[in-house]
């Protein structure tokens, strides 16, 4: 069970790591286990077990894999949770994932078929420049530095599960993605775009080579999100399957108290 150690509000906390879609529980279960209860009874065993391991962080909070659908263990230990979603689109044909595309969507991507230009190359201090005009966008500071993306690349290439797709318009460039995978799934962890260059479908056109590579691979495919207002229809134009996830939360008495008198003040 991995876990990511930080600080919170000046406390020790387990949070969500940079560009990491999921935490929570592995599991690898016994080849004997046919029964539905058996099951149910050894995720109780395990979970419970690995719960108790964790330090006693003041604040915990991670997303466990769409794969993880029982969150009881957790629940048996105080934790909270709430159901968020992501699009999940299955290895199909290639005809199959087409014809799942939104017409809007595929239009775009015909269209920027004739416009764009894909590369391949991994390109740090691409990836991070398209980055910084994102959030730019938004008045926001990228939440991560470029040395953070340098390590976290290095590791992913060692382990030969990295991909990024970038996209340039007359030699410009204007978008890029950043995805991994393990065996069974490609998760979507970083766009960036430049508006100014005239971007029109070039996100869409990355996202669709992606999915095209990993179907053919086997893979799933994972948005690793989609429940931001203006991205969500985007994601959601491809097909994919609304597939829930858990957020699991657990923070010490002191703080949820200072989390109560915070809600209840008007500011």
């Amino acid at each position: 069970m991995p876990y990511f150690k930080g600080s919170s509000y000046g406390l020790s906390s387990s949070i969500q790591a940079l560009l990491t879609a999921y935490l929570g529980p592995y599991l690898v279960y016994p080849h004997n286990i046919s029964k539905v209860n058996s099951k149910y009874s050894f995720e109780l065993k395990v979970m419970k077990d690995l719960i108790s391991q964790l330090p006693k962080f003041a604040l915990t909070k991670m997303r466990l894999r769409p794969e993880l659908e029982n969150w009881i263990p957790f629940y048996f230990a105080d934790y909270q949770q709430s159901t968020k979603y992501t699009y999940r689109i299955h290895p199909k044909e290639e005809t199959q994932l087409l014809s799942q595309l939104k017409s809007n969507t595929r239009n775009e991507i015909q269209k920027a078929e004739s416009v764009f230009r894909i590369d391949r190359t991994i390109n740090v201090d691409l990836l991070f420049r398209l980055n910084e005009k994102t959030f730019s966008r938004k008045g926001q500071k990228v939440p991560f530095d470029k040395s953070f993306l340098i390590k976290l690349i290095d590791v992913l290439q060692q382990h030969k599960c990295v991909d990024m797709y970038s996209a340039f318009k007359n030699e410009r460039e204007a978008a890029s993605i950043l995805m991994i995978h393990d065996q069974k799934s490609s998760y979507c962890i970083s766009i960036g775009l430049d508006k100014s260059v005239g971007t029109g479908g070039a996100v869409k056109l990355l996202l669709w080579q992606a999915i095209k590579e990993a179907s053919s691979k086997g893979r799933i495919f994972d948005f690793e999100g989609s429940m931001i207002p203006e991205v969500e229809p985007v994601f959601r134009s491809f097909g994919g399957i609304m597939t829930p996830y858990h957020v699991i939360s657990k923070c010490n008495r002191w703080l949820a108290a200072i989390f109560n008198i915070w809600k209840g003040h008007n500011f």
